[in-house]
């Protein structure tokens, strides 16, 4: 069952989910095919940004390194 998903990094700093987008994905896809979907929109990356008031992380995050949120 496909569903709108939230794909994101965790924050290197404060180790706390930083969001990057919504994709509609299977509810139990495997970070591939999350890798491939993003690969197939050309999604090239992004900068993460920690939402964490003490924190002021901010990465770039690529294709690779995205998680989706439990």
């Amino acid at each position: 069952m496909l569903r709108m998903r939230t794909f994101g990094t965790t924050c290197p700093e404060c180790r706390k989910f930083v969001p990057l987008g919504k994709i509609e994905i299977e509810d139990n896809a495997p970070p591939s095919m999350l890798h491939a979907m993003l690969r197939e929109k050309n999604w090239q990356g992004d900068w993460a940004v920690c939402e964490n008031q003490e924190c002021t992380s901010k990465t770039f995050c690529g294709r690779d390194r995205t998680i989706l949120q439990v």
